[in-house]
């Protein structure tokens, strides 16, 4: 301390704590409802087109709509969207609710009380909502036979809770192998579902069925969409469909069936797809 004797100005220099350091304040979190993304996480995001694709809802024209407005709006998006208008860098997004994911069970076709499969959106909430057409995996079979021709052989599976692959009146057996002879009476069985089978106004549903080459590459058979409307039940959203091998038109080698269905309200899925060797 020093000793002022006179009046007069006296300088007494203090060292400070320091410099105050400085804090990030572009981050932040949210928590609130949402129509998708996954629920209960804290999920790092980076820009609005982010948090849209993740917590969002796909729309036709390629957008995304963020917004959750039933049963009632919430804010949670505006105040993540106007975060980052403002120059916010990250944030941190955390959705909660009670959403659950939408499940859809496929009676069989013959005892419609009796669900033997079942589908379930990956997403909770609304944003699973729009479940879609969809196909099973291809089974190829050289064993085909007319259910009537069956008797206790056909009983036997039912009772054992197998489910046959039947389609208009013929059971199709899949083939213990994929090696078939050209002689050999083959077909591709396939199961569409489509819930959209179940509205007031169904639509038409094709089926794209090609034959590849698995060496060349080179398209054997393409015969564009096949109608599937002979095979579709009122109020049964699954399509099962056969379709013919045309092995006596192929050399021996190595090949591809590809299918997929395409609704006519434009829902479409990725090719589903098994090889097969021809001897």
């Amino acid at each position: 301390m020093p000793t002022y004797d006179v009046p007069g100005v006296y300088i007494q220099e203090i060292t400070g704590p320091g410099v105050i350091v400085g804090v990030s304040t572009s981050t932040t979190a949210f928590i609130g409802p949402a129509s998708a993304g996954p629920l209960m996480v804290a999920r790092p995001i980076s820009s609005w087109d982010q948090f849209c694709q993740i917590y969002g809802v796909p729309q036709p024209d390629g957008s995304y709509f963020p917004y959750l407005t039933s049963p009632r709006w919430f804010y949670m998006a505006h105040g993540v969207r106007s975060f980052f208008q403002n120059g916010g860098a990250q944030a941190y997004v955390v959705r909660v609710g009670t959403a659950a994911n939408t499940t859809w069970n496929i009676n069989d076709q013959d005892a419609t009380t009796e669900a033997v499969f079942r589908l379930q959106a990956q997403k909770e909430g609304v944003g699973g909502d729009s479940m879609k057409i969809a196909v099973s995996a291809v089974v190829l079979s050289n064993n085909v036979a007319r259910i009537s021709d069956l008797n206790s052989a056909y009983d036997s599976e039912l009772l054992e809770d197998n489910k046959p692959l039947v389609i208009r009146g013929m059971q199709i057996f899949p083939s213990a192998t994929n090696h078939f002879k050209k002689t050999d009476a083959a077909a591709a069985y396939i199961e569409v579902y489509d819930p959209l089978l179940l509205g007031e106004k169904p639509p038409q549903i094709g089926l794209e069925y090609r034959i590849v080459n698995v060496k060349t590459g080179e398209q054997k058979l393409d015969i564009g969409y096949t109608d599937t409307k002979d095979s579709i039940k009122p109020g049964n959203p699954s399509v099962p469909v056969g379709l013919k091998l045309p092995l006596d038109t192929l050399t021996p080698g190595s090949y591809r069936v590809d299918l997929r269905a395409q609704d006519s309200i434009g829902n479409g899925t990725e090719f589903r797809s098994v090889e097969f060797e021809v001897e």
